[in-house]
């Protein structure tokens, strides 16, 4: 049902974007590289579960074509760390994620992407906050996953800009069936360099 809720407002910000987008400037073919950082959780919490943010890493390249004259495709090939706390046991998941989304000029040089993610699991470890030990838990992840992901950025020059962004899991992390529903949900900041 959460899940449904996102995918209508995420839609009713894209209807809104894209009629104020027609008169502004042309997508322009290009690329580049984008490194920053995240936060990100699952949810929900199970009964008896506290559920904390952790940080990561977020780094990778994207390009991206016109479709229209103020619509373009964002393609990119990101390495995300999507990190959470679990009862203070740390659950650490890299993704080789693959995002696709329609990049949409807003005004004064202010954009929004969104689109969907998919997201394959390059390494998973949890680590006990009690014994210390560590646990390899990568074939238990789901592969690969799939997601919303919807940002927005602001230019700070003519090659850089602020982008914030959001990526939500419509999946179950863990593709066991005693497993509890639970999904990814992350923030992430980063920088974007045009070369």
């Amino acid at each position: 049902m959460r899940s449904a809720r996102i995918c209508v407002i995420a839609l009713a910000v894209s209807v809104g974007a894209v009629t104020s987008v027609w008169a502004q400037a042309p997508v322009k073919p290009g690329g580049g590289i984008e490194v920053g950082l995240d936060i990100s959780h699952v949810s929900p919490a199970s009964t008896g579960q506290t559920i904390e943010f952790a940080p990561g890493l977020l780094a990778g390249i994207f390009g991206t074509v016109p479709v229209t004259k103020t619509i373009g495709l964002q393609v990119g090939a990101d390495y995300v760390q999507k990190h959470t706390k679990i009862n203070n046991n740390e659950s650490n998941i890299d993704y080789l994620e693959i995002p696709i989304m329609a990049r949409m000029p807003l005004f004064k040089g202010l954009y929004m992407n969104e689109g969907v993610g998919f997201s394959f699991p390059v390494k998973a470890t949890g680590k006990s906050a009690t014994a210390g030990t560590e646990t390899d838990f990568k074939d238990q992840v789901t592969s690969p996953d799939f997601s919303i992901i919807i940002s927005g950025g602001i230019p700070i020059n003519k090659k850089a800009a602020i982008e914030i962004r959001y990526d939500g899991g419509f999946k179950k992390v863990i593709d066991l069936p005693s497993a509890p529903v639970q999904r990814q949900r992350v923030w992430g900041f980063l920088l974007s360099w045009k070369l």
